[in-house]
């Protein structure tokens, strides 16, 4: 699971306006439920915000950062992969 999170993290920091974990299950090749899962996850330890939107055929969760993500109190530089 954790690397699926970081996946999530990843998907976000490059987009920088949150992102549709549709995208993400198709891009990492793996079930959709396991990305909500991450994105509960994440949420909990609020790290991000989400919210579940419906697409014509599936059920999504869009999500934002809850803050600017940040390793060891510095912001994350563009590029770099948060921890």
């Amino acid at each position: 699971m954790a690397e699926l999170e970081a996946a999530v993290l990843r998907y976000v920091h490059e987009r920088e306006a949150g992102g549709d974990s549709a995208e993400v299950a198709a891009a990492q090749k793996v079930d959709h439920q396991a990305v909500i899962g991450a994105v509960k996850s994440l949420e909990s330890a609020e790290i991000i915000t989400a919210e579940v939107t419906s697409a014509p055929r599936a059920q999504t969760s869009s999500y934002l950062p809850a803050a600017p993500l940040r390793r060891c109190g510095r912001p994350v530089a563009a590029g770099e992969a948060p921890a």
